[in-house]
């Protein structure tokens, strides 16, 4: 599995130039996520992101697991995304 995933992250990194400039992008993330190194691998992924001109963001959920759409901030990331998405 987590071979597969990596190889996945090398197949992003080599496309990044292909992601429009004017996307913005919200990454979630709970803060126990074991998937994401507790949020290492998506603040990685944020900065990889910022780096090449992609505007992203990070919400980190304390005390949330990886599927935080099914945890306790259920409600507060639903918010946070609709909040997201009207500043649009």
């Amino acid at each position: 599995f987590y071979k597969a995933m990596f190889n996945g992250f090398t197949k992003v990194n080599k496309h990044l130039e292909c992601i429009d400039k004017q996307t913005e992008v919200l990454l979630v993330v709970g803060s126990l996520d074991p998937v994401g190194n507790k949020t290492k691998g998506v603040k990685q992924v944020e900065a990889k992101l910022n780096q090449n001109g992609i505007s992203a963001r990070t919400i980190v959920y304390e005390n949330c697991r990886h599927e935080v759409h099914n945890d306790k901030e259920r409600d507060t990331l639903l918010k946070d995304i609709a909040n997201f998405y009207s500043e649009k």
